[in-house]
């Protein structure tokens, strides 16, 4: 009789020390942590952002105040879902993670060149300018993406204006435009911010979203 052989299953990371176990600990969290963020900003907030905004359904005062109250405990859940880096280096730090976990770019100097912040933006802010990025980087095909740039700019003690530069490889096949910007508009949505969606070429789309601090309190 043959002894059955064990299933080959994917490498995972060898773990050898008290560091090593501690450190993978930590990556798991970080990852579910990520995923939470993630499944209550897409799904259940959007859900109750579309409860929330649909007139045309009869619902009583009590129920429509209830459904408001709920999305912003959501969104500050979601938006308290920071990764380790943010809560420790800040957002400029969790920025340049997010970036180089998409991109894989380890310049210092490339960072510098397309992530560009104000100063002393309040929490509120620095919270969604965050999450508004991640939710941003996810709806696009890296693999076609051959440059892009974000700018923060401060329009007033509360408001800000971020734009997104993105520039798409020509030679790849056309991006459903409609559906980038519609997921786009449902993220910011949420945000109770102000999105315009501008397609100056084939390749070339810039995304320009304002925001306002106290719809975040």
């Amino acid at each position: 009789m043959e002894i059955p052989k064990p299933e080959t299953k994917a490498l995972e990371p060898i773990i050898e020390t008290e560091e090593d176990l501690r450190l993978a600990i930590f990556l798991k969290a970080e990852i579910e942590k990520d995923n939470l963020a993630s499944f209550l900003y897409d799904d259940v907030a959007q859900l109750l952002s579309q409860l929330d905004g649909q007139s045309n359904i009869s619902l009583s005062p009590a129920l429509q105040l209830a459904i408001s109250k709920t999305l912003n405990q959501v969104k500050k859940v979601s938006f308290a879902l920071k990764p380790s880096v943010y809560e420790t280096h800040g957002l400029f730090a969790a920025l340049k993670a997010l970036f180089s976990n998409r991109f894989n770019i380890d310049s210092e100097d490339a960072f510098n060149d397309f992530i560009k912040l104000p100063d002393h933006l309040s929490e509120e802010l620095e919270q969604a300018i965050f999450r508004l990025t991640q939710q941003t980087l996810d709806c696009i095909d890296i693999h076609v993406l051959i440059g892009l740039n974000m700018s923060v700019k401060r329009l007033d003690d509360n408001v800000i204006r971020l734009t997104y530069s993105f520039a798409f490889d020509p030679k790849a096949p056309l991006l459903p435009r409609t559906d980038f910007a519609e997921q786009l508009r449902s993220i910011v949505y949420l945000l109770s911010g102000k999105l315009i969606f501008r397609e100056y070429a084939q390749n070339e789309v810039e995304v320009v979203v304002y925001l306002e601090g106290n719809n975040f309190r």
